[in-house]
């Protein structure tokens, strides 16, 4: 908008000088050649409606209320004013001549009717397919003013142009919030991912690879051999640094479409459009399929809206989640798969409405005013900016891989070699300790809920409870289960232990030249030099330095003692 006022300001005052030259003066041919380059400048915008809309329906309201946007509270008409435009390209009232009334039949001079005609004809034969409606939106942004100054105004059909810029104003966003959304979320979502690692932290930075396709596409039988043949390149050689270790599958979908097979709509309700950016729940045993031969775990959350955040999880509990997962469960995939649970909220749907302005009328008066009504105000809605789980848990468990974080989080007891992989974010505090950079949406579930989730350990779930770690208020979204959907009939796999096995099998892989039988005895003799052995002297390193920091803190009396029986106990 800034661009376009300030190149009409300059065309009008430019065109001015133009129209005063006589035809073959030089200075009129380089006057032209400058008006040129506005008109090709002026061009780059004739399409671009969303920017020309806004100010069109402004230099209406100023026309004709002043430009305060309020109507004035006796309705009486306004003093008479003349439109000009100041420096800044922006229309303003000018106070008319009183005494001389002659004066203003100069006024209204029509010195810009060339310009605009001219930017009618640039409009058309740079479109083709150029509609009347455009081209007086483009003349009347361009050239408000068919003036130098203007007395007159047309009130009805001011009011009709405000009104019909408006409501066109207000498709085109809805249209264009449809489309961007989706995208949106998406670019949101990447950027959860990386926000759970922490921006000092240097060591073991996550990295993400992007398909670039939808996973419907990606899933199909022509292109399921072409992922096989990258992950056999990146995961089945003996080179980690471009290993995959996770995917993320977002916005699966949840079909939750009513058995009814049609409803009479009595009243207005929701609009049953079927979202094109969801995942189907086939495409995504296919990709599990795929990604299990290659140890990749796989974090998926079901599709984004108001029917899977913290409020209806608070109320609902986990059971319709564990029910869409039925079918990825006993398969042997299971333990790769890791449903996601609930999504998070950046704008909430029953409060992501935008007034844009209010529809205008003509009074008794015959003046214009906005109308109060409330059916008069015309508001957009975003219905709601969601993040899909998935991105935050794998983003949170790639960061407590690296031992640099792990370090900067727990202070002591952390082996700054080895990567988190045995790490279990349910164990003690560690899921208070290991938050997400997500801040809190609800106060917590209830007693009935939480006891539903930990009878049945279900799925990656994130909690939004009121907690303190030594005495600081948690203002965070916490992890409060991480499972898999491995099961033995009772409860769900903690993620960490398909992770535990995955790196030692490539540790193995790595150190014994794929599975030789005699480097297999030699990894896990009881040789110093063996890997067993470095492993379980930094185990043994790391419960020592643990038992010193509790014998610390216990009373001097009583200190000599338990050392005596913590020595006992290792070396039994």
């Amino acid at each position: 908008m800034d661009d376009i006022r300030q190149n009409r300001k300059e065309l009008q005052y430019t065109y001015s000088e133009y129209a005063k030259l006589e035809d073959g003066d030089p200075k009129k041919l380089d006057t032209a050649d400058k008006l040129n380059l506005m008109f090709e400048e002026a061009s780059v915008n004739y399409n671009n409606v969303m920017a020309m809309l806004p100010l069109a329906i402004e230099d209406i309201k100023t026309r004709l209320l002043l430009g305060d946007g309020q109507t004035k509270k006796d309705e009486a008409p306004l003093s008479l004013g003349v439109l000009s435009m100041d420096e800044h390209g922006e229309l303003k009232i000018l106070e008319a001549p009183k005494e001389n009334k002659k004066e203003l039949m100069v006024l209204d001079d029509n010195a810009n009717a060339g310009l605009i005609q001219a930017i009618e004809k640039d409009y058309m034969d740079l479109n083709e397919d150029g509609n009347e409606y455009v081209k007086s939106l483009v003349a009347r942004t361009f050239c408000p003013l068919a003036s130098t100054m203007e007395s007159v105004v047309d009130i009805e059909k001011e009011v009709s142009n405000y009104n019909s810029y408006l409501e066109f104003y207000k498709r085109s966003k809805d249209d264009f919030i449809k489309t961007v959304k989706p995208l949106v979320e998406k670019i949101m979502g990447v950027w959860a991912f990386f926000e759970q690692y922490p921006r000092n932290c240097k060591g073991m930075r996550p990295s993400m690879v992007i398909s670039n396709v939808s996973n419907d596409m990606l899933a199909k039988s022509s292109n399921i051999p072409r992922l096989l043949a990258y992950l056999n390149t990146v995961n089945a050689k003996n080179d980690f640094e471009n290993t995959i270790w996770y995917a993320i599958v977002p916005s699966v979908s949840l079909n939750s479409s009513s058995k009814l097979k049609a409803v009479r709509q009595r009243f207005q309700g929701n609009e049953n459009v079927e979202k094109e950016d969801v995942n189907s729940v086939e495409s995504l045993v296919r990709i599990l399929d795929a990604l299990k031969d290659y140890e990749v775990q796989c974090f998926f959350s079901y599709e984004t809206g108001d029917k899977t955040t913290f409020n209806i999880m608070a109320t609902e509990g986990i059971e319709k989640y564990e029910t869409k997962c039925a079918q990825l469960i006993g398969k042997p995939f299971s333990e790769y798969a890791i449903p996601c649970i609930p999504n998070f909220t950046v704008i909430p749907k029953d409060k992501s409405g935008v007034i844009l302005d209010n529809r205008m009328y003509v009074t008794e008066q015959n003046t214009a005013a906005l109308s109060k009504e409330k059916e008069d105000i015309m508001k957009i809605w975003i219905d709601g900016v969601y993040i899909g789980a998935a991105y935050v848990a794998a983003g949170l468990v790639a960061a407590y891989q690296s031992p640099d974080y792990l370090k900067e989080v727990f202070k002591k007891n952390v082996d700054e070699q080895l990567p988190g992989v045995r790490f279990d974010i349910e164990s003690g505090d560690h899921a208070l300790q290991v938050r997400t950079t997500m801040a809190k949406e609800i106060t917590g579930y209830t007693n009935d809920i939480k006891s539903d989730i930990n009878r049945k350990n279900f799925g990656f779930v994130f909690s939004s409870e009121n907690a303190v770690l030594k005495d600081l208020n948690i203002q965070n979204i916490m992890v409060y289960k991480a499972r898999n959907l491995l099961t033995d009939g009772k409860s769900y796999e903690p993620i960490y232990k398909t992770q535990v096995t995955t790196y030692i099998q490539r540790v193995m892989r790595l150190a014994t030249g794929d599975f030789k039988q005699e480097n297999i005895v030699e990894f896990f003799s009881s040789k110093p030099t063996s890997q067993r052995s470095r492993w379980m002297e930094k185990k043994i390193t790391l419960m020592r330095l643990s038992e010193t920091e509790m014998i610390s803190g216990i009373p001097s009396t009583k200190r000599q003692a338990t050392a005596r029986l913590i020595s006992h106990s290792t070396a039994m």
